[in-house]
């Protein structure tokens, strides 16, 4: 602090010092240490601090504390654990940091307090008349100045790597940052396209429902006109059996009442009897073939509905794989 000369009035008979500043008049005893409260002593203070604040680096140190505790939680599992144990060093290296801090203090209060005790003792001898011993008082002041100096400079390379190291674990940070919203965004991109397959899936149920029902009502068709056809050639075969057997048993009478079959002569009504003969088995023949086409028909029925109830499987299992994968998804956690 650099102080006019002209508003300082020394007083060595009275042992005294009048500081006068800003009109104020404060007075020191030279064989005393001023109180802390003192106007010279607060100005010194100002100047040696600038416009740092020792309470604010206190609430600061106390803040780093609560925020290194919030990272530790905030990257718990991230690159297999690695983050938080480096958050877990920075805490502990934290709290060695302030340990230093408080020996430092103590180291700053004790060289202090034999500086007081140090310039006491000079102006004593100068006020002697002694100025060896006064210049002798000095140098020791001076070594307690340079002690504090050198633990000042060790505290603060100790800030200065510290504040590397949390530097280093925040690029880190950053960067499994940037990994994980790029694993969060193909994870979205999974669950959109499981979205859409589900959605495809479920289109595909209703198409295959769709498709059974039809291939049930074709089937149910066939059935019904095999059962019409079977029942039709049915009737018919007991009509062509009766028809022949009545057919055959008239003309074998006819036959024998008839002299011209005798003769060789062609007979009228035999022929039509064999006619008729002809055009039952014709209609038999029919018949059985419309009984194959029937049985065919049904066979065919079963086969598409036996398709349909494998393609519908098919579908419901692929409908509970993609719901698996998109809940396997969900529950996946977000590193």
């Amino acid at each position: 602090m650099s102080v006019d000369t002209s508003s300082i009035v020394v007083r060595p008979e009275q042992h005294e010092m009048v500081l006068i500043q800003n009109h104020i008049e404060e007075t020191y005893s030279l064989d005393k240490i001023p109180a802390p409260t003192s106007s010279l002593v607060l100005d010194g203070k100002q100047e040696i601090l600038h416009e740092m604040n020792l309470d604010t680096v206190l609430d600061n140190l106390e803040l780093v504390g609560g925020l290194l505790y919030v990272a530790y939680n905030g990257v718990a599992g991230a690159k297999g654990g690695q983050l938080q144990a480096k958050c877990s060093g920075l805490q502990k290296s934290l709290a060695d940091l302030c340990i230093d801090c408080v020996l430092t203090m103590q180291t700053f209060q004790s060289e202090t307090a034999d500086v007081l005790g140090y310039l006491v003792d000079t102006f004593d001898w100068l006020l002697q008349g002694e100025e060896k011993l006064a210049i002798k008082q000095l140098g020791r002041c001076e070594q307690c100045a340079d002690n504090m100096a050198t633990a000042s400079e060790k505290l603060a390379a100790r800030f200065d790597a510290y504040s590397k190291d949390a530097e280093q674990v925040l690029e880190d940070t950053q960067v499994e940052q940037g990994a994980q919203y790029e694993k969060k965004q193909e994870m979205e991109r999974k669950l959109r396209e499981i979205e859409a397959d589900k959605k495809k899936t479920e289109s595909l149920q209703k198409e295959i429902a769709a498709s059974a029902q039809q291939m049930q009502e074709l089937y149910n068709e066939a059935k019904a006109r095999e059962e019409t056809e079977s029942e039709r050639a049915f009737a018919l075969g007991i009509v062509s059996a009766i028809t022949s057997a009545i057919g055959a048993g008239v003309a074998a009478f006819a036959a024998s009442q008839n002299p011209l079959s005798k003769t060789g002569i062609p007979n009228v009504e035999n022929q039509e009897n064999e006619k008729a003969l002809k055009e039952a088995k014709k209609k038999q023949k029919e018949a059985d073939d419309a009984d194959d086409e029937a049985a065919e028909a049904e066979k065919k029925a079963k086969e598409k509905e036996k398709e349909a109830e494998e393609a519908e499987e098919e579908a419901t299992k692929a409908g509970q794989e993609a719901e698996e994968k998109k809940k396997a998804a969900e529950e996946k956690p977000e590193d």
